[in-house]
């Protein structure tokens, strides 16, 4: 990010993300939340020499039934582990990697237990960070994760958010601040307990019938790109060394010179 940069969106233009003005009050929600993961992350060092990440986010893994959006993602999606596994990359799970709004965990973990043990390779590595998502905020629970993640990734810790310090000579360092980027919505954070249920009871079982795919906000354009300028906005009022990385929205928006 520069002062002078111009944003480039998913589509490839350039401006702030999002056809509409700002929303004010939407805005203060999502940076009273990012601030709140901000402050609350833990910090670590990160070698900018030797350090090779992957970062995936919003898999959404269901129970390989019609409303599991990752089904015909799987194949690709362990190709690309194998690689980074061998490399020697260090894994980013950015949130929502179980669709536990629309599954019990049990269910969603057996379906792909092939991929989690691909995955629990990264973690016996030491290469293996988990964040927590508004669709697996199950994980949040230390106890659950014991329970359900625990004979794979034993001593796992699930996180909220993180900052990666990237120190440089002769320059102050950068972070890199990690959060899946639901923080402050209505629908994702304050009331997902209802959301889930509207999400499990009724639109499961459309997606089932209908074969319809996609997650709110990622198929709502004017909800997703309201969120991605509040996510914009916040990282742009920052300091230049503060680099925000998130899911949430299914696309990615960059600030570049």
């Amino acid at each position: 990010r520069t002062p002078e940069g111009p944003a480039v969106n998913a589509s490839g233009g350039t401006g702030p993300p999002g056809p509409s003005p700002l929303d004010r009050s939407y805005l203060r929600k999502v940076e009273r939340g990012l601030d709140r993961a901000f402050a609350a992350a833990d910090e670590l060092e990160l070698d900018s020499e030797r350090e090779s990440i992957v970062i995936f986010s919003d898999h959404h893994r269901g129970a390989r039934d019609g409303a599991d959006d990752f089904l015909r993602c799987e194949p690709a999606y362990c190709a690309a582990l194998g690689y980074y596994l061998e490399a020697g990359y260090r894994l980013v799970m950015l949130g929502d990697v179980e669709e536990l709004w629309e599954n019990d965990p049990g269910p969603a973990l057996a379906a792909y237990r092939s991929t989690l043990d691909l995955e629990a390779a990264f973690h016996r590595a030491g290469r293996y960070y988990r964040f927590w998502g508004n669709h697996d905020d199950l994980w949040a629970d230390a106890s659950a994760v014991d329970h359900h993640l625990g004979e794979l990734f034993p001593g796992l810790l699930v996180r909220e958010s993180l900052k990666l310090r990237l120190a440089r000579a002769e320059s102050p360092p950068t972070f890199f601040f990690l959060v899946h980027g639901h923080q402050g919505t209505d629908e994702s954070d304050r009331f997902a307990w209802f959301s889930r249920i509207v999400v499990r009871v009724v639109w499961r079982r459309i997606q089932r019938k209908a074969g319809l795919t996609g997650n709110t906000p990622a198929k709502d354009f004017e909800l997703r790109a309201r969120h991605d300028r509040a996510m914009f906005e916040w990282a742009r009022t920052r300091s230049p060394r503060v680099i925000l990385i998130a899911g949430h929205t299914h696309r990615p928006v960059f600030w570049t010179s």
